[in-house]
């Protein structure tokens, strides 16, 4: 169950976040995610899983896992259309081999990129994609 005025402190936690340089277990996109979901319910989402400072770390816990899609619906989440998606959600865009996950907040996506460091995005054009997957968590 999400908390009360997680969408606001969301917002708050994403302007201290955004212009932050792209860091291991900080400002990677799996940490922004797991730390938004936080905020929106108020408990870890991912569990048991142990945080990682390193791509290497990070790739292999999820590895371990199955895969984040995998890993998601293991841990309560539902796919969902990218048209449905709503603050809170998490949208997993396939890059190469590379995933990235984000965190929609109203019209937008929470990024964070080795180039770029933490940043926000249109949704529209991602909606577009088809190699975007969109996630809801309970």
């Amino acid at each position: 169950m999400k908390v009360d005025n997680y969408d606001y402190k969301l917002i708050e936690w994403v302007n201290i976040q955004l212009g932050k340089p792209y860091i291991w277990g900080e400002t990677d996109c799996g940490s922004l995610v797991r730390k938004g979901l936080n905020i929106v319910y108020g408990k870890d989402c991912f569990g048991y899983i142990l945080a990682w400072d390193s791509e290497v770390e990070c790739r292999k816990i999820w590895d371990d896992l199955g895969g984040v899609d995998k890993a998601f619906l293991d841990f309560g989440a539902r796919k969902i259309k990218g048209t449905f998606a709503q603050t809170g959600d998490v949208a997993i865009l396939e890059i190469g081999k590379l995933l990235t996950a984000s965190v929609v907040i109203g019209s937008k996506l929470l990024f964070s990129s080795a180039d770029k460091g933490v940043e926000m995005r249109d949704i529209t054009p991602f909606l577009l994609l088809p190699n975007i997957r969109f996630y809801r968590f309970r």
